[in-house]
């Protein structure tokens, strides 16, 4: 069954993280990309991951709290490498109801093992418990949350997809 059933005529192309350029030359931190997964997490800078980019998130019903993770990899100027960037994750229901899930403060920091001129990325892995409060299209926001700045954002469907019935059981009573 195509999504657009279940999101209807408003569903955006496509659901990859949309990475929004940054105006601003004060802060020299991108988030290079960002997905959603049942689970996540990083160990020696690699991100171990369960269940990524899911399209949408099915719920047994609305008003339901489920627990997802959100990795964000930041790559950072070698200027800004010592510098904290404050982020805050925003998640916006259907109707335009916005809920803060996570604040982060990222500090990257040099390495001995760092090779100079090379990309420096941080990888970070959030858990989430955001209240789906009703099916549609919601989305995920990463944001400067000094500033506001949007730095990527993207589409999540959620679905109710009610559970099975239980089976019903008939005794015979002729078992005689």
């Amino acid at each position: 069954m195509p999504l657009s059933t279940f999101w209807g005529p408003e569903v955006p192309a496509g659901t990859r993280w949309r990475c929004h350029p940054t105006e601003s030359k004060m802060r020299e931190m991108r988030v290079r990309d960002a997905f959603l997964a049942n689970y996540a997490e990083i160990r020696e800078s690699l991100a171990y991951v369960t269940g990524g980019f899911p399209e949408w998130w099915t719920i047994p019903e609305v008003n339901t709290t489920v627990r997802m993770h959100l990795v964000i990899a930041l790559e950072v100027d070698h200027p800004e490498v010592s510098a904290p960037h404050y982020l805050v994750v925003r998640l916006k229901h259907p109707h335009g109801d916005i809920d803060t899930l996570a604040r982060i403060a990222a500090n990257r920091g040099l390495k001995d093992t760092q090779v100079p001129g090379s990309p420096l990325y941080q990888l970070i892995a959030v858990p989430l418990t955001p209240s789906l409060r009703s099916a549609g299209h919601c989305e995920i926001s990463v944001s400067d949350e000094l500033t506001g700045e949007v730095y990527a954002s993207v589409p999540l469907g959620v679905v109710v997809v009610p559970p099975p019935e239980p089976p019903t059981w008939s005794t015979n009573s002729d078992d005689g």
